[in-house]
């Protein structure tokens, strides 16, 4: 059985989290679509705007996005021999799932700051 299905809608669920905690945090949307699918700029981003992840998780982040592991997974999945490992990339997302919820309920978003 292959995991491609599986890597390939975890790189996006991660994507989509920072994005909406981006988002939720005052950058614009012209801002984050800037970065692309790079993660690294995402998680750098997020950082900056108060997400405080585990130093390994973004260090899987920038290695994600220097790995291109999101394309080789959606456009070649038999050449993911250098991939990250199932258990690396599920603790990335469960991690990047449970900190961006905590942070965006913890945090008025940016509008209801500039009311």
């Amino acid at each position: 059985m292959s995991w491609a299905p599986f890597r390939l809608t975890a790189v996006q669920a991660i994507e989509l989290y920072l994005t909406a905690f981006l988002l939720h945090r005052g950058s614009s949307a012209v801002e984050v679509r800037r970065m692309g699918h790079h993660l690294g700029l995402r998680a750098e981003a997020a950082a900056v705007a108060g997400l405080q992840l585990r130093k390994r998780t973004h260090d899987h982040l920038i290695s994600l996005s220097a790995s291109r592991e999101y394309l080789v997974t959606r456009y070649c999945p038999d050449g993911l021999e250098t991939a990250s490992q199932i258990n690396r990339l599920a603790a990335t997302l469960a991690e990047v799932t449970h900190k961006t919820a905590v942070a965006g309920a913890s945090f008025p978003s940016q509008s209801v700051i500039d009311r």
